[in-house]
C-alpha cells in the first residue's frame, strides 16, 4: 500500500511521447542520452541531454519554447528547469549542452548522473548517441 500522501506518478499520454518524438525529429540537436522512466509500458517521463554546435545553437531556444508549451499542455505542475550548460571559452558560444526533463522523472536527486554523464538505457530511442541518427520506438 502506497504512504499517505504518496501520489502515483501519472503516466505520459501516446500524445505526449508524440510529440517529444517529433520535436526531437525536427530539431538540430544531437542527443547524447535520453532515458524513458517509468519502462516502455507505463512512461511517466523523459530526459534527454541535447547538444548543439555552431550555428544550430539558435535552434536551443525554439527547443526550450517546445519544452515549455509541451509543460503547459501535458505538465502535472511540477517543472523541474532545464539544465543549460554552455561552453564559453571564447566569445561566441562553440556548444551548447541542453537537459531537458518531460513528466515525472523521480526526484531531482535521481534525475540527473553525477556530473552530467550520460544517462543509462536509452529504452525506447533507438539510435546512436552522440549522432542525429536515431528514431523513437
Amino acid at each position: 500500500m502506497a504512504a499517505h500522501g504518496a501520489r502515483r506518478p501519472r503516466r505520459l499520454t501516446d500524445e505526449a511521447m508524440r510529440e517529444i518524438a517529433e520535436a526531437l525529429k525536427a530539431s538540430p540537436a544531437i542527443v547524447l542520452s535520453g532515458q524513458i522512466v517509468g519502462g516502455d509500458d507505463r512512461p511517466t517521463g523523459v530526459m534527454l541531454s541535447l547538444a548543439y554546435e555552431g550555428d544550430d545553437i539558435r535552434a536551443c531556444g525554439a527547443d526550450i519554447l517546445f519544452w515549455l508549451r509541451w509543460q503547459a499542455a501535458h505538465g502535472d505542475g511540477e517543472i523541474r528547469p532545464p539544465r543549460v550548460i554552455v561552453n564559453d571559452a571564447c566569445e561566441l558560444p562553440e556548444l551548447v549542452r541542453l537537459e531537458l526533463d518531460f513528466g515525472d522523472v523521480g526526484p531531482p536527486e535521481q534525475a540527473r548522473v553525477p556530473g552530467g554523464a550520460g544517462i543509462p538505457g536509452m529504452s525506447g530511442i533507438r539510435g546512436i548517441p552522440g549522432t542525429r541518427r536515431w528514431q523513437p520506438s
